[in-house]
């Protein structure tokens, strides 16, 4: 029987990583034959003991892995099926080339930072200094459990909403950079780890209760754009409840991907339907300020109206039936508008903060005169027309300080 010589070098490559891997004193686990681009999981272990922390491994023996080189190392290239099945990987994925020569085995991680993007394909370099030993060991140690460098990404929220029973934190997180699945799994583990940590309290009472304990759930809820954000289209979402904590107390449990340490993560699977949606349904800021505004100026004209027609009726210089009739005209009017700034397609980022207290605006407005509705005419009692509609005309008053506050802002 003819010997199949590639198999016996691959053979080699991996017996040669396996023994390197165990004189780290690390666990080495070849896996199935029939395994997709991962070869073994190595489980790193500390004074003897298990950390539960797993490496994947993909293994490449022979010389003519070593063909193509530069000063630094050897390139290696795959295929995007293969990197799209690492970048999904729940593990930190590295490259290991075995060289039957010199019986080195050198390694690369698989990460943003690592991987250059080459059409059909992909490459990263496999340094000559990356061999793995003794020397490599805190390098390795690395790929689980090393904080993230904080300008990768930005918290643009950070709640504390403890109850009695549990310390509870959640964030949103904006991704200032691509990101791959092992990276943002990455950031989920040290960022939650991180705000466990924390001594934030949203009042006194809760800072007296929880203060000097670690926190028991964490939430959060990953964004690659302030667009997703404001949309609340999540590419993903963490969720981390600790073991001590009992079921009485511990909220609804998602369901997703378990990534290690008692985190659950929920991939958005609609994500990229939904902010192409989005995308397409949201309009440019002159565009967005050419439909709101006339809206805007036709509201402020008929509310006008109703405060005078309010004043009036509050000086007894109408009578209610009057009073009632005048206003069940501008209730008209102010319907139509209403309804048309909920119509509204999404703004632009730069005017969210706009169009918020333009939402506000129109929702006091709107309040002003739905006891003049038909509904509200069968529904509020006749004598709390008059408080109802000045304490709605208060607030519109109110709001109409912060629409011009963001009205300046966007000019």
């Amino acid at each position: 029987m003819k010997v199949d010589s590639k198999s016996q070098v691959e053979r080699i490559g991996v017996s040669a990583a396996a023994l390197q891997f165990s004189k780290l004193g690390w666990m080495f686990r070849e896996q199935p034959i029939c395994d997709y681009g991962i070869d073994a999981q190595v489980e790193i272990v500390e004074n003897e003991k298990s950390t539960a922390q797993l490496i994947a491994v993909q293994i490449k023996s022979g010389l003519s892995w070593f063909s193509e080189k530069t000063v630094e190392g050897v390139i290696y290239r795959g295929d995007m099926r293969h990197l799209d099945y690492y970048e999904k990987h729940s593990l930190p994925v590295i490259i290991v080339l075995y060289n039957p020569d010199s019986e080195n085995c050198y390694w690369q991680s698989v990460n943003d930072d690592t991987v250059k993007r080459t059409g059909k394909g992909w490459k990263l370099v496999v340094p000559f200094y990356q061999k793995i030993d003794e020397a490599s060991k805190k390098a390795l140690r690395k790929l689980n459990g090393e904080i993230i460098i904080g300008n990768k990404y930005t918290i643009l929220s950070f709640q504390d909403i403890s109850h009695a029973l549990a310390k509870r934190y959640s964030a949103n997180v904006l991704l200032n950079q691509e990101m791959t699945r092992i990276g943002i799994t990455t950031l989920i583990r040290n960022l939650t780890k991180e705000l466990k940590a924390r001594e934030y309290y949203r009042n006194e009472m809760v800072k007296r209760h929880w203060s000097g304990k670690s926190a028991q759930v964490v939430w959060l809820f990953i964004y690659s754009s302030m667009e997703d954000a404001r949309n609340t289209n999540w590419i993903c979402r963490s969720q981390w409840i600790s073991k001590s904590l009992s079921e009485d107390a511990a909220p609804t449990r998602f369901s997703g991907e378990d990534i290690g340490d008692s985190i659950i993560v929920d991939w958005n699977d609609r994500y990229n339907e939904l902010a192409k949606f989005y995308r397409l349904n949201t309009v440019t800021k002159e565009e967005y300020l050419e439909a709101m505004l006339p809206i805007l100026e036709q509201t402020k004209e008929i509310m006008k109206r109703a405060i005078e027609e309010t004043d009036k009726y509050g000086k007894d210089s109408v009578s209610e039936k009057q009073y009632i009739h005048q206003m069940q005209k501008i209730e008209t009017l102010l319907d139509n508008l209403y309804l048309k700034s909920i119509d509204l397609e999404f703004p632009p980022t730069e005017c969210s903060d706009l169009d918020g207290a333009f939402q506000v605006i129109m929702a006091a407005a709107h309040n002003t005169v739905l006891p003049f509705s038909d509904k509200g005419l069968t529904t509020w009692p006749r004598k709390n027309y008059n408080q109802i509609v000045v304490e709605a005309i208060k607030d519109y008053k109110n709001n109409l300080v912060r629409l011009d506050f963001e009205e300046m802002k966007i000019n």
